[in-house]
């Protein structure tokens, strides 16, 4: 389950328990925040967007960057925290 902000939720048994986890910006919305790994099933491949005030303007400048599949994993863990997500 993916939210606006930092903490994020999965599930690998179908929603009996969840697992949350953290990540240091928050989801893209330009394309999928979320890919996995065909050979790796517990690794979570995270994209999310940063955004930084561009000096004298109004405007920010957004990159996307995505997660390396080995950094998602232990940021995820495969240790359930006993919590269901929230609503």
């Amino acid at each position: 389950m993916i939210t606006t902000g930092l903490t994020h939720w999965r599930t690998l048994n179908r929603g009996v328990s969840w697992q949350s986890f953290n990540v240091p910006i928050p989801p893209t919305f330009g394309m999928n925040a979320l890919g996995y790994n065909a050979r790796r099933w517990d690794w979570i491949i995270y994209t999310g967007i940063k955004c930084e005030d561009q000096e004298g303007t109004n405007r920010q400048f957004c990159t996307e960057e995505v997660s390396s599949p080995a950094i998602a994993h232990q940021r995820t863990g495969l240790a359930s925290s006993g919590v269901a997500p929230p609503s």
